[in-house]
This record gives structure tokens, sequence and C-alpha cells, in this order.
């Protein structure tokens, strides 16, 4: 039988999508590895289940984890190269100990396809990055900041035969799930917006006015946490469907983008800036348009677009149905 090593049951999306996973898997033995105990007992009632703890500095233990399940689901570390590394030595042990290969379940993330434009001005492109197209996942490299260090390691892996590989690459991910499993208990990530809110919205009040760049017209693709849920799951399906005949160069067919839209860096800078303003961390919803080397650490995001295609998703019958950006950002306490 196969068996799960989690990684990222805590946060934004893996709690959320631990949930929709058990109730249609429910027989899976899955080891969860976390650092906190609070959601022990709840993980527990799901039956099946293992909890290890421990931190992702502590590499040897997440390699001899890995070493011994068939299935790694990492949706937690998408930006750090030791933790995938230390990933795919247990899953060479295992093969070499078995002689089969493990898959890898990965959350990368598509700041990888920001065009570096400092204008803030929107730039349109001939040729928007398709995950439907094989040649364009050829083209993710470690140069392909912040999660291509770790893509590129794990292409390197399904290429040269030591696991089967699948992606899924979420825009920048709002809300919080009414599934989250932390949700019962009170888990404080399971009513955090997010990590790109929460950099956007620590970039504004660092700065103290929302930020944007020349025109603000530069967009960045979003999707609501549960849409980016979903499509983990018709993923997942899709390696039930298709892992016993994966072969090396199927890791550039199984790339999956989740984007529910591009929105404008203006726009967002007003709906966040109104956030921050609501909860005490600026003074007003002020807004203003400064030089790129004056909007701060998330300026790469701000004044740069994000153009890509959803069409490998979209093949599987994924069709995002928000609630959009901004009404979600109103909600939000």
């Amino acid at each position: 039988m196969a068996t799960i090593l989690y990684l990222g049951v805590s946060g934004q999306i893996g709690g959320a999508f631990i949930t929709s996973f058990r109730e249609k898997y429910p027989e899976i033995p899955i080891t969860f590895y976390l650092r906190s105990v609070e959601l022990d007992g709840a993980l527990r009632n799901l039956g099946n289940t293992t909890v290890v703890h421990g931190t992702f500095d502590q590499l040897h233990e997440i390699e001899k984890l890995a070493s011994s399940h068939s299935l790694i689901f990492n949706f937690a570390s998408s930006m750090d190269p030791s933790v995938t590394d230390a990933i795919l030595r247990g899953v060479r042990t295992r093969k070499s100990q078995t002689g089969t290969m493990s898959v890898v379940y990965h959350l990368s993330g598509a700041g990888n396809f920001v065009d570096n434009s400092e204008s803030g001005d929107y730039i349109p492109t001939d040729h928007p990055f398709d995950d439907a197209n094989p040649d364009d996942v050829r083209t993710i490299t470690a140069a392909n900041l912040p999660n291509g260090p770790c893509d590129e390691l794990l292409f390197v892996a399904a290429n040269k035969g030591e696991a089967k590989v699948y992606f899924v690459c979420p825009g920048g991910t709002y809300g919080h799930s009414e599934r989250h499993i932390g949700r019962s208990i009170g888990l404080a990530s399971a009513f955090a917006p997010g990590r790109w809110i929460d950099y956007m919205t620590q970039n504004i009040e660092s700065l103290g006015f929302g930020v944007y760049v020349g025109s603000g017209t530069s967009v960045f693709g979003v999707v609501h946490v549960d849409d980016i849920v979903s499509l983990m799951m018709l993923v997942y399906q899709k390696i039930l469907n298709t892992v016993n005949n994966y072969e090396p160069e199927d890791v550039y067919r199984y790339w999956y983008n989740g984007i529910y839209s591009e929105e404008p860096s203006k726009k967002v800078a007003a709906a966040l800036a109104k956030l921050q303003a609501r909860r005490g961390k600026i003074t007003s919803f002020e807004t203003k348009s400064v030089a790129y080397k004056d909007a701060g650490f998330t300026a790469r995001y701000i004044a740069g677009n994000m153009l890509i295609e959803c069409n490998n998703s979209k093949s599987l019958g994924w069709a995002p149905q928000g609630p959009d950006l901004y009404t979600t950002l109103e909600q939000l306490e």
C-alpha cells in the first residue's frame, strides 16, 4: 500500500488540502512532519496517521522519513533547496533498497514567472508561459526565483529516473479556507490570509502607505486557497492515472499552474492599504506611486508582470470559482 510523508499541514494550503484529501482517501497511511504539537489531536483523528515533530533544519530526519514513504507531499518548502535535496536523498535511498521510484508531489509558486520589469507598467508578451507546453516547462531553472532552485533539483531527479515528480504552481494565494484542519482548535495559521498577502501587507506596513510603481498597470496572478485545493485534488487523481507508466520526460508534462485572475498592482495596493488601515497598521489608506528602488522588499512583484496560462490545469476540468481577491480582503479582520 502507498504511504505518504506530508510536509506543510499547518500552512494555508496544506491544512485545507488534507481535509479534502482524507475525505476521499481515508485509508492511506500518512506521516505528518511538523514543528507544533497543536494539531496532533486533529491529525490523529483523521485515522491511519503518524505525527513526527521536527524542523526543516533537521535534514537527516527528513531524509530518513522520505526513504520510508512511497509518496512525498511537499507543500511547505518550495523556496528551500536544502529540504528538497534531503527529500531526494531519501527517495534515492528507497529506490536503492526497494528498486521502486517514489512520487514527489511538489507545491511550487508562480513568482517564478514575474518578468522582472521595474517599470510598473503592463507589458504584454507574445508567449506567456503555458503549463501545457513541455518546452515552456523546460525553461524553468534555478534562475527562476524564488522557487526555481527547488524545481530544478526535482527536474534533474526525474530525468535521472530517481523520482516521479508532479507540480502544482499557484499564483499569489489569498483567503483562508473554511475546511482548514486547524480551524476547530483555533490554530492561528488556519485563519491567516496566506504568505503572499503577508508579504504584501508587511511591505505596506514598513512603508506606511499602499505602494505601486509607475502607472500601476503591471499585473500579478492571484488565486483563492480553495481553488488551489480543488486543483491539487485533480492533480492527485492524475498521479493515480499516470504513475504506473511514468517516463522521465513526463516531468515536463505534469506541471499545473493555478491562477484565478490577473490583478493590476495599483488596484491591489489600494485594497491592501485599506486592509492595513482598518487593522491600524498604517494611519490612512493612501497609495503612492514610487520608484522601483523605493517600493520595498516586494518591489519585484509590484512592478513586474506575471503572464501565464493554465491550460494544463484546465485540461483536468479545473475551473476556479473564487471569491475574488477584493471580496476576500474586505472580509479579513
